[in-house]
């Protein structure tokens, strides 16, 4: 089954707002969140599943429950949204 088959919603948020604010931007850009099991909060994944973009594989990133250096992490998931290589190369398409 493929990511882009269904859409999965989080009722509870991240406990820290600045990454809340991260997962709800990305949410915006179609990237979908799914609640994980053990050290991470969670998982980003990008919708596009594009060969070029990162091996051929859905990017994905991990959301940790409670990273070092908030916004720090929150800065560090944008980048990574921001930086989709779909986004980058059909920027134009979106807009």
């Amino acid at each position: 089954m493929s990511i882009n088959n269904y859409i999965i919603k989080i009722s509870k948020k991240h406990p820290n707002k600045e990454i809340t604010k991260i997962i709800e931007y990305a949410q915006e850009k179609g990237w979908i969140v799914k609640k994980s099991n053990g050290h991470a909060w969670g998982i980003l994944y990008c919708p596009y599943n594009d060969i070029k973009c990162r091996a051929g594989k859905h990017c994905k990133t991990s959301i940790w429950s409670t990273p070092t250096d908030s916004q720090y992490f929150a800065k560090h998931l944008k980048r990574i949204i921001d930086k989709c290589n779909y986004i980058e190369e059909n920027k134009d398409e979106l807009l």
